[in-house]
C-alpha cells in the first residue's frame, strides 16, 4: 500500500495550485503526496478555495467526505468566508508564511498552537526588565502590526486599551472583543503583543476583521496622508460598515462619492467640504480594510481593464465549478 498522502486541491487555478503544493511540501518535510481529484475514493485531505465555501455544491461535497479539510484564500473576502466556517485557512499568496498548524490540520494531526514571541518597542529595554508586563506591550509605531494583519499571518494578536481588549486572528479574518462593538477605540490607542489562541475568552464578541480594522483606523488620530498615494484616484469596492455614531455620516458620504467612478482627493474635498486630514484618514482606513482601491489611471482602469478582469474572474470561477460538478455528477 502506498505511503503517499492523497490530497485534493479544490477550486484553484493552476498557479494557485502550485503555490499551495509548495507550501504543503515545505512544511511537511519527508512526506510524499499524490495530488488527486475531488472524487478520489481514498482521500487523505482536501484544500478548498475559501472563495467557494458558500457555493451549494461545495457545501454538499463537504458533507459527503470524511477526511480533514482546510482552506486557502487570496484576499480579504476569502479570509472572511473562511472565518465564518470551521475550517483553518491561510493566504496561498504568501509562500513564506508559517503554515505548520495549517498543514498539521490537513494531515489530521492534533498539535498545540505555536507560542510566539512578544513584540516590543525597545528590545534592549525589554531584556533589562523581563518581569514587567508593560515591557511586553508596544504601540504600532512602525506599522508592523498593520502589516501582519494585511499579510493574514497565522498568529494571534492581543491589543489592550485600558479595560478594552481585542484579539485578532489575521489568517482567519476574525476579531474578538470584550467591549461594545459601537465603542471601538482608535488604532493609535492600542498596545500590542502576540499571544496563544487559548487566551481568547469564550465570552468575547466576534467581528469580521475588515469591519473592526476600518472602525479602529477611522476613529484614530493617525495621519493617513503618509499611507496613501495623493496623486491617485480612489474607487469604492465594498461599502464600509461604520460601527459607532462618531463619523458614521461622514464615512458613508465619502464612500458614496467614490461609488460611481474614481475621483481624487481634491474632488472629494470639493464635494464634501470635509477637512483634508479627515479625508486622508478615511481613505487610509478604507484601503487598509479592502473597501476602496487606488486607481493610478482612472480612465483606462475603469473603462477598459477592470470590467475585462472581472469578467475573466467570473469565467474562471464558472469553469472551475462546472468541472467540479461534472466530476461529482452534481
Amino acid at each position: 500500500m502506498s505511503d503517499k498522502k492523497r490530497i485534493c486541491l479544490l477550486g484553484f487555478a493552476q498557479e494557485a495550485e502550485q503555490k499551495i503544493k509548495n507550501i504543503i511540501q515545505k512544511n511537511v518535510g519527508s512526506q510524499t503526496f499524490e495530488w488527486v481529484p475531488a472524487n478520489d475514493k481514498n482521500l487523505d485531505g482536501v484544500v478548498i478555495n475559501a472563495g467557494f465555501l458558500e457555493a451549494p455544491q461545495i457545501q454538499k461535497y463537504i458533507g459527503m467526505i470524511k477526511c480533514p479539510i482546510v482552506c486557502a484564500h487570496a484576499n480579504a473576502e476569502g479570509a472572511n468566508l473562511a472565518g465564518r466556517s470551521q475550517f483553518h485557512s491561510i493566504a496561498w499568496t504568501d509562500e513564506q508564511a508559517d503554515a505548520q498548524l495549517w498543514t498539521a490540520k490537513l494531515m489530521g494531526e492534533t498539535i498545540a498552537d505555536p507560542i510566539v514571541k512578544t513584540e516590543t518597542v525597545n528590545q534592549t529595554q525589554t531584556a533589562k526588565t523581563p518581569n514587567k508586563t508593560a515591557s511586553h506591550m508596544s504601540a504600532d509605531a512602525n506599522g508592523d502590526i498593520l502589516k501582519k494583519i494585511r499579510r493574514s499571518e497565522n498568529i494571534v494578536l492581543h491589543a489592550i486599551n485600558g479595560d478594552n481588549s481585542t484579539w485578532i486572528k489575521p489568517a482567519e479574518g476574525l476579531v474578538y472583543i470584550n467591549y461594545p462593538r459601537e465603542n471601538v477605540p482608535g488604532y493609535d490607542l492600542w498596545k500590542w503583543k502576540e499571544v496563544k489562541t487559548n487566551e481568547i475568552p469564550a465570552s468575547a464578541r466576534q467581528l469580521r476583521i475588515d469591519v473592526w480594522l476600518f472602525e479602529t483606523l477611522w476613529q484614530s488620530h493617525l495621519d493617513g496622508a503618509e499611507h496613501i498615494n495623493k496623486n491617485a484616484h480612489f474607487r469604492l469596492l465594498r461599502w464600509p460598515q461604520p460601527l459607532g455614531r462618531n463619523g458614521r455620516t461622514e464615512a458613508l458620504r465619502l464612500a458614496a462619492c467614490v461609488q460611481s467612478f474614481p475621483i481624487d482627493i481634491k474632488m472629494l474635498q470639493e464635494k464634501t467640504n470635509y477637512p483634508l486630514e479627515q479625508i486622508n484618514r478615511f481613505l487610509f482606513a478604507s484601503i487598509s480594510s479592502g473597501y476602496i482601491e487606488e486607481v493610478i489611471d482612472p480612465v483606462k482602469q475603469t473603462v477598459a481593464q477592470r470590467p475585462q478582469m472581472d469578467e475573466a474572474e467570473k469565467r474562471e470561477k464558472r469553469s472551475l465549478l462546472q468541472r467540479f460538478r461534472a466530476k461529482l455528477g452534481l
